[in-house]
């Protein structure tokens, strides 16, 4: 062999060596002779081990006892305590001002809760079932004639200040009542009506073939049924009353986080005349906030903005979510003065659970 072509094999035979290291520590793949000698690297047949990627850890959801602020036995003139099969108020028998919240309990008893002291600060015992409604034109009572002689059907202005009630009798049946920016508005003998709030005169009327109201959102909603019996919801212009919108859906509207809200089967989001559904799950009404119970007793508030379960989840006293009679919940939730409160048949509890939307 030619001395050059001797020394420059040696030499390849070096470099080779000197990339694969020492024969202990040759990795596979890594041969040192022969002219079939392949590349450090794995075999064609056996590719490169690769570490697996690591998925974003899910944080955990954190669960947290409801902590109690103030629990207010609700009062009942007359009875000393509620019948023991007695039912929560319903959402409508429940109004939020600027500083109290407004029970009627029992059917026929007003209750005022001072927001700032957590105290009862006003009873009255109307001696007939009454409804509230609450509105720009102040809080309203009155007394549906189908449980009542007519002659004792009317209306009851609230003054939020001192808890004074004013009676304005009506001597024809009062069907439906809602509060609006500028006066009272009534369903009557086929009529809508709108009153002046200081005197409860006429100020004018259409005829109506609606069975219900609705006040939310700043607007006045009448509940009608079409042609092939589907109820709407009519929005009313209140300066001409004339129908200036309708909704093929029926529900309470609310205004949160800077929206107005439907709800009813679902939860919808309501602009003008169009609904957008944002889940058909059930949730609890609050009032202007949003929650779903997660478990038993347990709760986390939906964010209808994002459309998602947000914040921990509070877990309630078992004791305070009374059975009701007809296997369902017997209990309220409702957003007042920044504060989550519970409702049963005859406690109010505060919790120390912001309401507020997220920033």
């Amino acid at each position: 062999m030619h001395p050059r072509r001797t020394l420059s094999a040696s030499l390849v035979l070096a470099i080779a060596l000197a990339a694969c290291g020492p024969p202990s520590s040759v990795p596979s793949g890594c041969e040192t002779a022969g002219p079939s000698a392949t590349p450090c690297g794995p075999e064609p047949s056996q590719p490169a081990a690769t570490t697996p990627a690591t998925a974003p850890a899910t944080p955990a959801i954190e669960t947290r006892s409801a902590v109690i602020t103030s629990r207010i036995t609700l009062p009942y003139p007359g009875p000393s305590t509620p019948d023991p099969w007695a039912q929560t108020p319903e959402r409508e028998h429940v109004v939020v001002t600027a500083d109290a919240l407004w029970i009627i309990v029992n059917f026929e008893h007003l209750v005022q809760v001072d927001l700032a002291s957590n105290q009862v600060t006003a009873v009255e015992s109307l001696g007939m079932p009454v409804r509230p409604s609450v509105g720009g034109a102040g809080l309203w009572l009155y007394g549906p004639t189908d449980s009542a002689p007519i002659s004792r059907s009317r209306l009851i202005r609230v003054d939020q200040a001192t808890g004074a009630l004013t009676h304005f009798p009506w001597g024809e049946p009062l069907d439906r009542m809602a509060v609006g920016r500028d006066g009272v508005w009534v369903i009557r003998s086929q009529h809508l009506y709108k009153l002046d709030p200081a005197t409860t005169d006429e100020l004018g009327s259409v005829p109506t073939s609606a069975w219900a109201f609705r006040a939310g959102c700043g607007e006045l909603w009448l509940i009608d049924d079409d042609a092939d019996g589907n109820e709407a919801m009519l929005r009313i212009d209140q300066k001409t009353m004339e129908v200036v919108a309708r909704i093929n859906a029926v529900g309470r509207p609310v205004a949160s986080a800077d929206r107005c809200w439907l709800v009813g089967d679902g939860l919808f989001q309501l602009t003008d005349e169009t609904l957008k559904a944002v889940t058909t799950s059930p949730l609890i009404d609050a009032g202007d906030c949003f929650w779903r119970e997660v478990g038993t007793g347990r709760i986390q508030r939906y964010d209808p903005v994002s459309a998602t379960l947000t914040g921990p989840r509070w877990q309630l006293d078992p004791d305070d979510l009374q059975p009701s009679v007809k296997g369902e919940s017997n209990w309220l939730l409702i957003s007042a003065g920044g504060s989550l409160w519970l409702l049963n048949r005859d406690q109010l509890i505060r919790y120390d659970i912001s309401t507020e939307a997220p920033g």
